[in-house]
């Protein structure tokens, strides 16, 4: 590829020809973007582009509590990027640059549309395509194409090298060691016991939980799923960690506690550009009561397994008592939900990212089968047990991993005080 900004040929730049027909449903689009690891697919008709599709953007509408039964059979060409970026080949290369890298903060790696002179749809170029192209314009002094190679090489080292320490960073969030309950007691005698597993899809993740000892015999356990995955997610976990340290005085109370954390939440990201929402559970295990309390805010509900007697069974509230995810609205009332617990019971909360994997049929795990996998599996230890249903969950997606962060955190109830 030749860097005279005149006789370049854009279509060089295509990064994928990944598309999808006007006509097809959001539920019939989100199956497609299964199959592939784009962000962004083009929306056609008789081969001219409508406009774009977003990976991140689908899942916002479909993934909320009653998004799939408002949204599933809307088209997708009634859903399309705003303000996205479309070019012909006959623009010159000098403004199709100076258009890309005019766009605004929120929408600048957005795949830019390619269409040939008469409009017929080509391909998706990527964003950092165009930074490289002009990086090298600007390094017009180098001599040698092994240069260029091996600058390039450096800055993807050094970023490597940076997402893996923000990586690392994200890893001290996570319980290292688990409080005793109470706490004077050694970690076998502990009334309370708890075990997670937790991956994320890419270097950086979106999911997050917190343990909360509350008193010698109470404990409060917070999870939330910050939309989407990877730097942006990642850095909104890190707000989420503060706001939960900053609300410990709530922690005996669910729904007060979920409140004050949405009402800043929201407040802090009311003046961003997009959306951005985090599903969240919160509970607390009273000993001395014998129960839960339970607050949702869009969140998936947890289950108790019990290994003892070999059974799962979920938590099933009302529909009433399950409240919209963190950030959508600054003065949501959450609910509480009261369960009993007994000896031997491990309240269990996961993110969406463990159950919503595609089979190579295209058919969803969902947490049907997630409950069978669960109760299958129910007389082995909570590690072994952890390990056990996310292997039949990636057998079931064909070996492919998961796409989305997964976190499952179990909150074992040995016995209760004397």
């Amino acid at each position: 590829m030749t860097t005279n900004a005149e006789h370049l040929d854009i279509t060089g730049l295509i990064g994928h020809r990944e598309a999808v027909d006007g006509e097809l449903t959001l539920t019939e689009v989100y199956r497609y973007f299964a199959g592939h690891a784009f962000e962004f697919v083009a929306v056609l008709e008789q081969e001219r582009p409508l406009g774009i599709c977003s990976r991140a953007g689908l899942g916002m509408l479909l993934g909320h509590q009653y998004g799939h039964a408002l949204y599933a059979r809307h088209k997708v060409r009634d859903h399309l990027v705003q303000d996205y970026l479309q070019v012909s080949t006959s623009d010159p290369l000098p403004r199709i640059l100076s258009a890309a890298f005019a766009r605004d903060s929120s929408v600048f790696y957005d795949d830019i549309l390619l269409t040939d002179e008469n409009g017929v749809f080509l391909g998706m170029i990527f964003m950092r395509s165009l930074v490289i192209l002009q990086n090298r314009f600007f390094l017009k002094n180098i001599t040698t194409l092994e240069l260029q190679q091996e600058e390039l090489r450096q800055k993807n080292l050094q970023m490597h090298s940076d997402l893996q320490l923000a990586r690392q960073l994200q890893q001290t969030f996570l319980p290292r060691s688990y409080p005793l309950f109470p706490q004077t007691c050694t970690a076998n005698s502990s009334l309370i016991r708890f075990h997670h597993l937790y991956r994320s899809a890419d270097l950086l993740g979106g999911d997050f939980f917190c343990i909360l000892p509350i008193s010698d015999f109470s404990a409060g356990l917070f999870i939330c799923d910050v939309v989407g995955h990877g730097v942006g997610a990642a850095l909104i976990t890190s707000m989420m960690r503060a706001l939960v340290e900053g609300s410990r005085s709530l922690a005996a109370s669910p729904q007060h506690m979920l409140a004050q954390i949405n009402r800043r939440f929201f407040e802090m990201l009311n003046d961003h550009p997009h959306a951005i929402f985090a599903t969240a559970a919160y509970l607390v295990a009273d000993l001395r009561a014998q129960k839960i309390q339970l607050a949702l805010a869009g969140h998936p509900h947890p289950v108790i397994i019990n290994r003892a007697q070999a059974t799962c069974r979920a938590i099933e509230p009302e529909p009433e008592l399950v409240a919209p995810p963190l950030g959508i609205l600054p003065e949501t009332e959450f609910q509480v939900v009261e369960q009993p617990m007994q000896a031997g019971d491990m309240i269990t909360v996961f993110t969406d990212g463990l159950f919503e994997v595609f089979g190579p049929d295209q058919q969803l795990f969902g947490r049907e089968r997630l409950l069978l996998a669960m109760t299958e599996h129910a007389g082995l230890s909570p590690d072994a047990l952890f390990a056990a249903v996310t292997s039949d969950i990636t057998r079931y997606a064909d070996n492919r991993p998961f796409a989305d962060d997964v976190c499952i955190v179990g909150m074992e109830i040995t016995g209760f005080p004397g």
